[in-house]
């Protein structure tokens, strides 16, 4: 009978972002009792962004992370667990694996850290690519030689064409502009079973093979969809595989709600509509709320408005306000507008390989409609500045 291989991949943990104990107690029920409780457990990946920020050592959030660690290396102990953590986005991790190093020397576990692009035989027949997030002039060059071969599996951290929309939209994660986007093809064409990555936050699939984790839980918001890592089957043999996503129910809510300036809300006195708002607040099931107020262009007193908003949610330490003032956005569009058409018209002003008489002459040329010869300015510039 052909050999699985079942794993767990696990990415953006981001210890630092939240308060130590909310964190590690959502992975102790979530994901640390769900591995331990599993029968078999041939390897944990961390795909990149253990940390989310520089923690010093004597921190909580560090004690937390290191409590993690220990915890995994009992479970991998007790049944004989591969693991792997992948470097991922620089100003995250910012080299903090490298305190992880004492598990290295631990002989009873099977232990790395990922920090450059690298294959291996995680066991004799899967032969595993990782990819952690690294920054290189040339990336055809930098990658040529391992993406010419062949994987069962592929690991890493960073971006593929089809997110990079989704990446500059995130709320909780930068990407960094000197970070390689690869093409999802390319990985695919070498890869025979499933890939994994780190960085989006939101779990995605791609073209059926390609999995972005998402981070474990959930801090910002723009990202309702569900929240946790995934358990992984493979058969090197056959080439398939299966992959769970498993949810982390105790990831806190993050839902946006949305008035906009067509809302028969306007039509209320501000204290109606004040009350209203704390009602749904009241009766609305999630962690965190945030409204998105778009005032209306004609309504009578905007500022009134949003003056008393600010000022009466700032009391609610669960609840974020944001207003669109529609008469402002309308004025700084107008704004934004006429300096569009003043630069498409007078740009060439700034433009520095150009000589002060040629954009003399032209700025005249358009403004007043004269003719004046480049020659002739440059002499009669001349002949002032020698005068």
């Amino acid at each position: 009978m052909d050999k699985a291989y079942v794993g767990v991949v696990i990415s953006d943990i981001h210890f630092g972002v939240l308060k130590p104990m909310e964190l590690y107690n959502q992975l102790k029920e979530s994901f640390l009792d769900y591995i331990d409780n599993l029968v078999i457990l041939d390897f944990i990946i961390i795909t990149g962004d253990l940390f989310d920020s520089k923690i010093s050592l004597n921190s909580d959030h560090a004690k937390v992370a290191i409590q993690f660690m220990k915890r995994i290396i009992e479970i991998a102990k007790k049944k004989n667990t591969k693991i792997r953590i992948i470097k991922g986005t620089e100003s995250h991790d910012n080299k903090q694996l490298d305190v992880l190093d004492i598990f290295y020397k631990n002989e009873d576990v099977d232990f790395k850290i990922i920090n450059t692009v690298s294959d291996e035989y995680l066991f004799e027949n899967m032969r595993i690519l990782y990819v952690p997030e690294e920054y290189i002039e040339n990336k055809d060059d930098y990658y040529k030689d391992y993406f010419s071969q062949t994987y069962d599996m592929i690991f890493g951290h960073g971006l593929v064409n089809e997110v990079v929309f989704v990446a500059s939209k995130q709320e909780s994660e930068l990407t960094m502009s000197k970070a390689p986007i690869f093409k999802t093809e390319d990985l695919l064409n070498i890869c025979k079973g499933p890939i994994f990555f780190g960085h989006i936050h939101t779990p995605q699939v791609i073209k059926e093979r390609f999995f972005y984790v998402g981070s474990f839980s959930r801090w910002c918001f723009g990202e309702e969809e569900d929240k946790g890592f995934y358990l992984v089957s493979y058969v090197p043999e056959k080439g398939k595989f299966k992959a769970e996503f498993i949810k982390n129910k105790l990831a806190k809510t993050y839902n946006t709600v949305r008035i906009d300036e067509t809302s028969a809300l306007f039509k209320e006195n501000v204290d109606k509509i004040i009350d209203n708002m704390i009602t749904f607040i009241n009766t609305f099931n999630a962690d965190y709320l945030r409204f998105v107020v778009s005032i209306p262009e004609d309504y009578e007193n905007p500022l009134l408005l949003s003056n008393m908003l600010n000022e009466i949610f700032s009391k609610f330490s669960n609840v974020k306000l944001v207003i669109n003032n529609t008469n402002k956005l309308k004025q700084k569009k107008n704004v934004e507008e006429k300096i569009n058409l003043l630069l498409e018209k007078y740009g060439f002003i700034f433009d520095k390989n150009i000589p002060h008489e040629e954009k003399i002459s032209r700025f005249l040329k358009i403004k007043y409609n004269k003719n004046i010869p480049v020659n002739k300015l440059r002499d009669y510039l001349y002949q002032q500045i020698v005068g």
